[in-house]
């Protein structure tokens, strides 16, 4: 999608993922120092953001951090604030409890899990597969299925967990801390895509982003579930570039 539309794809490690190191103490703020400082070493003065599910509050972040360089912004399955509760509504009991509870109230749980977690992502990738499948609605089981969707996921395991568990951990106790901006601040155009039938990130959510930020443009996918986006970045790709165009910028 990006080269047929001369877009150059540039994807950041955040820390603790990948070969990324991990930043004890960083905060969900932070990571616009490093995007601006990518982008300085690249020579681009401007650029938009592209991201999936939890990347969502670090592209918000970074566009409340540095307003006059990111001309936009493409949110899809992108969580809200965990503070903020009309946003929770429809998350299913498991989600609540990994992503909420056990940060806020048990944070020490969360690495037994996550070993756990690794260990299976490593030996048996196939047996994480199905337990995340079974989490799911129908429609999305099917979708994960496929050896292309299940290819994506396993590759995107491995690299969660490439350098360790700290990275992950560290990223479940900054979200569900307050991020140290206000959304409703955020002046950037956003389109945003959503499954109506995601569990982990309610499209309450997705509601609840679209009715903060000023500039959005949301799509509410029915039957849909987290597995949306290699359906949805094409079209989200498109649009960044036409409004790129559009606004008077060179691709």
């Amino acid at each position: 999608a990006g080269l047929r539309r001369n877009v150059r794809i540039v994807a950041l490690d955040r820390p603790g993922f990948g070969l990324s190191d991990p930043r004890p103490g960083h905060r969900i703020v932070d990571v616009a120092d490093d995007v601006a400082d990518v982008a300085d070493a690249l020579g681009l003065p401007q650029f938009s953001l592209a991201s999936v599910s939890t990347g969502g509050p670090f592209a918000l972040a970074t566009a409340a951090r540095l307003p006059d360089r990111v001309r936009a912004i493409s949110l899809i399955s992108s969580p809200a604030p965990y503070r903020e509760p009309s946003s929770l509504v429809g998350m299913d009991i498991r989600s609540r409890l990994m992503l909420v509870w056990l940060p806020r109230f048990a944070p020490w749980l969360l690495g037994p899990i996550w070993k756990r977690l690794a260990q299976l992502s490593d030996r048996d990738p196939a047996g994480l597969l199905r337990m995340v499948a079974d989490t799911m609605p129908s429609s999305e089981r099917r979708a994960i299925s496929s050896p292309e969707i299940a290819e994506v996921f396993m590759d995107s395991a491995y690299e969660a967990f490439r350098s360790g568990i700290d990275g992950v951990v560290m990223e479940q106790r900054l979200l569900a801390r307050d991020w140290g901006f206000a959304v409703g601040q955020i002046d950037t155009p956003v389109w945003l895509w959503h499954g109506e039938e995601d569990g982990a990130s309610p499209v309450t959510m997705a509601r609840w982003l679209a009715a903060e930020l000023p500039k959005c443009r949301p799509r509410y996918l029915p039957g849909r579930g987290v597995i949306v986006a290699g359906d949805v970045m094409p079209e989200a790709i498109a649009t960044l570039a036409w409004h790129w165009g559009s606004s008077g910028g060179a691709t």
